[in-house]
């Protein structure tokens, strides 16, 4: 297995890296969100690999003969059983094979803060029933301020105190005291049916959540890209 690049194309950023054939990333595009014409070069340099695209962009990129298009479709390591797998989002499939790579024969929740928070579970069995996805940090920022008439777009920055003294502090409890109760309740609710549960940590909001002393609760800021060389491994590629 020579070099691969793996690419990660977002709703709001997209990056890449190179990994070697033992599965370590070897060097990383992601000092800033990549163009799709960045993408197209690093594709041209590099022959073999995947790409997950969550876009929704029509456009094709060239020179993708020996590349895994991934699609929720896709045959991974992980038997699939999704009930619509042709509407599953690739992230969330690279994501979940990412987990059975570090963690065969286990039990694993997968939480991803990213553009929207997605909750996927990984049994022992070898199988990916699905999860959840709800609004992530921006979005729900947002949304406050777009369907409502007076309410401020605020930026995001970590809220400490116990309650919000103004308008903008009660949004930032809010968003954040809300995904943290969410986050909390889902670990309770999973934990409650599976014993010995890994849970895994990722995407770019991550760092904005602090993970608990809990035993078994992991960050795992590249469990996308390893969850992607998987994939072309189980390929062959």
């Amino acid at each position: 297995m020579h070099e691969i690049l793996a690419i990660d194309i977002g709703n709001t950023r997209s990056k890449a890296c190179l990994m070697n054939s033992m599965g370590e990333i070897t060097k990383r595009f992601q000092d800033h969100s990549l163009s799709r014409e960045e993408i197209q070069s690093l594709i041209d340099l590099h022959p073999k690999g995947i790409i997950s695209d969550v876009s929704g962009s029509v456009e094709p990129f060239l020179n993708t003969g020996q590349y895994i298009l991934l699609k929720g479709t896709t045959e991974t390591p992980l038997r699939c059983t999704y009930e619509r797998a042709d509407t599953l989002g690739p992230d969330r499939l690279a994501l979940a094979n990412g987990a059975w790579y570090l963690y065969p024969g286990q039990h694993t929740l997968i939480i991803s803060l990213g553009t929207c928070i997605t909750y996927d579970l990984v049994l022992e069995d070898g199988s990916y029933p699905g999860g959840a996805i709800s609004p992530g940090l921006q979005m729900r920022y947002r949304s406050l301020h777009q369907f409502t008439g007076k309410l401020p777009l605020v930026e995001h920055r970590d809220f400490s105190g116990n309650i919000g003294k103004n308008t903008e502090e009660s949004i930032l409890a809010g968003v954040q005291r809300g995904i943290a109760g969410e986050i909390e309740a889902w670990i309770r609710h999973m934990k409650h049916r599976y014993q010995d549960l890994n849970i895994l940590f990722s995407g770019g909001d991550a760092a904005s959540f602090g993970l608990s002393d809990q035993k078994r609760i992991f960050a795992a800021p590249d469990l996308m890209f390893q969850g992607l060389f998987a994939i072309c491994r189980h390929h062959g590629i």
